[in-house]
Order: structure tokens, then sequence, then C-alpha cells
């Protein structure tokens, strides 16, 4: 399903008080920031929807919504222009660490939607609010990952691929990129193993592949 803006959204009558609670999974202070930032926005966006419109967020008419959870952000990684003009270089940084969240919301324990934050601390705006195959496939890929790990997703979209990635040493070369379905498509190197995620570098070496094809 493709994102909501959050701007545009038409002031309708859903006419309820939200409660909304975080997840218990543990998240570093940024995380907390962005979650607390989500939950105080997340009743009055809600607010203004039109109730006839409520499915296109990833909800139904009769969700009690004062059930909703705010769960662990993911925050958004790209490449640096440096990866794509040359070869990759062992040890070298090539991630640009997004001032973008993906932030699921859930209802009993499945998420619904996606909330998409951006910003800086003290000014953390939901920009736009969709995507529930994506939250899905988050929520599954996430289920079994260290609860300690900053959550990462890595957005490619010259190959319009995405990676789930864990962190829990402030090192991406001990981070795991388990690739997403898209990833998966777009890849087909990732689909001939029985293994669900690979290191920084093998990583690396199957988009470098995939970038080689796409341009021959």
């Amino acid at each position: 399903m493709n994102k909501i803006l959050a701007h545009p959204v038409a002031i309708g009558a859903i006419g309820v008080i939200l409660v909304v609670f975080s997840s218990f999974l543990p998240v570093n202070n940024t995380d907390q920031l962005v979650m607390a930032a989500a939950e105080s926005q997340l009743p009055v966006f809600l607010s203004k929807i039109p109730a006839s419109e409520i499915k296109w967020y990833g909800f139904k008419a009769n969700d009690d919504l004062d059930l909703l959870e705010i769960g662990k952000p993911f925050r958004v990684l790209m490449f640096s222009n440096d990866f794509y003009s040359s070869p990759a270089e062992e040890d070298k940084n090539y991630f640009i660490i997004k001032n973008e969240w993906l932030v699921p919301v859930s209802m009993n324990g499945v998420n619904r939607t996606l909330l998409t934050m951006d910003g800086n601390p003290g000014n953390y705006l939901i920009s736009a609010m969709g995507d529930t195959s994506l939250t899905k496939e988050l929520q599954e890929q996430s289920a079994g990952a260290n609860s300690e790990a900053d959550f990462y997703i890595l957005r490619i979209p010259r190959l319009r691929a995405d990676f789930f990635v864990t962190e829990t040493h402030n090192s991406y070369s001990e981070a795991r990129f388990t690739p997403l379905l898209n990833a998966v498509l777009a890849m087909p190197s990732l689909s001939n193993t029985s293994r669900t995620s690979f290191t920084l570098s093998e990583m690396e070496k199957a988009v470098k592949e995939a970038l080689s094809r796409k341009s021959k």
C-alpha cells in the first residue's frame, strides 16, 4: 500500500480520543524521542481521517483505536554516492544515516501501518502514514532479532530494494543484513541460498553485482 502524506489529510470525523502505548522493546535515547513524538502526534493525525478512508491507513472500521501501540523504530540508511561511483573498499563506511524513521503502529500485537517520522530532537514530525505490506514484513523479519540491537532499514532506490539491519556494537562491519522480498527479487544471488541474513561485505557484493547486471 502506498504511503499517505500527513499534510494534505482532510479533516473528518473518527471522533475518538486515543490512548497510544509504547511497546516494551529496549530502545536507545533517540528511539525514545521518536516514539514519544509519534505517540503525541498520532491521535491528532488519526482524528482528522474521515471514517470512510480509515482502511487506506491499515485499519478497519470496527477497530478499537484505543488499543494502538507504537513500536521500536527502524532508522533509514542509504548508500553514499561513493558506493555507486567506485568499487567498494573494505572497511570503508558508505552509509548515510538519515534523520528519518519508520515507526510501526500495532494493535493486539499485529503491525497495521508505518509512520514516517522526520526531523531532529525536539522537532520530530509525522510526514507520512501507510505501507501496510512493509510493516508486516518488518514485523516478521524483526521478530527473532536481538531486542538490544538498533534497528535500521537500508533503502537502495537504484534497485528498489530494502534490507532490515540489526547493529549492536556501533559497527556496521558486525551488522546483519536481512533482505526483504523486494531485495531478493532484485538480487537473484540472495535467493540461491538457505541463509536469511548476510554480513556487510556479502551484502555489498550482492548489491554491486545486481547494479552491474542492471547497467548492461
